[in-house]
């Protein structure tokens, strides 16, 4: 493996999050080891990487359309969809999903929320450099605890959030671990908050609250259940006494999807898959 140097923009990087402080520091003092150094970087943001010939990248699996077989068809099919590889030839590539070790070899998922990816071509690089995104963390507590609707979860959970690492990606929560409701999210919210008035209201003498376990816990709950494949269930719930409102999506029927803490009306914080 060739002597990489570290990449000249890294200064341009600190400041932003203290996790990307303390990953940025040692390469800036002289850590040099290149699956070390792109593996941390990864964690945190886009990597572009340069490499010293074309290479074969295999990029996110996409839908291919094809006709029906005949054994489809008789089940009512014209067409149907398979997921297939898209391979790329480039001389340099932004890897957005982030690196992980298979072994001792260095692969790159096909996305940041994947576990699966693909043999990286580490002797062919001869530059690389993380890219800043709106994807990167928080620059500050201020501004991560904007996100919060305080009338869903507490100031001291939010402050707690700011200090822990997320469970599914190992990192600081950032800004794409946020994400919008979807359509049947945001009807889903309108029935719940006919009833919800705030963290510290449930309770059995509050409207819609129903008892679980025999009358010591209250829980107030909308859903949206889609009966469908590959629809999705949709849950939002206040358990009387707790400082946050739980949000899940989960696959029809399934048990299995994910989960989250809604933080504002638009909004829910990504927790972790199952």
């Amino acid at each position: 493996m060739r002597d990489i140097p570290v990449p000249s923009n890294l200064p341009a990087f600190i400041g932003i999050s203290e996790e990307g402080d303390r990953v940025i520091t040692p390469m800036l003092a002289g850590q040099n080891d290149l699956v070390k150094n792109l593996r941390a970087l990864g964690n945190l943001w886009n990597v572009r990487v340069w490499f010293d010939q074309p290479v074969q990248i295999i990029v996110q699996r996409r839908y291919v359309w094809h006709d029906a077989t005949p054994e489809e068809r008789d089940s009512g099919y014209t067409r149907t969809a398979s997921k297939a590889p898209s391979n790329i030839q480039v001389t340099d590539h932004v890897f957005r999903g982030g690196f992980f070790l298979h072994g001792d070899a260095l692969c790159y998922k096909f996305k940041r929320t994947g576990r699966h990816g693909q043999y990286f071509p580490v002797d062919n690089v001869v530059k690389y450099e993380p890219v800043l995104t709106s994807d990167t963390c928080f620059a500050s507590f201020e501004e991560f605890k904007k996100k919060f609707d305080p009338q869903f979860i507490s100031d001291e959970l939010v402050q707690k959030l700011w200090t822990e690492k997320s469970n599914q990606t190992g990192r600081r929560y950032c800004k794409n671990d946020f994400r919008s409701l979807g359509k049947q999210g945001r009807k889903t919210l309108t029935r719940f908050m006919e009833n919800f008035k705030g963290i510290t209201a449930g309770g059995p003498d509050a409207p819609g609250y129903t008892t679980h376990t025999k009358g010591v816990t209250w829980v107030l709950e909308a859903e949206h259940l889609s009966y469908r494949h590959p629809g999705r269930d949709i849950r939002i719930s206040h358990t009387a006494g707790l400082d946050r409102v739980f949000y899940s999506s989960e696959y029809s029927g399934c048990g299995n999807g994910r989960y989250g803490l809604l933080v504002n009306k638009h909004e829910y914080l990504w927790l972790e898959d199952d």
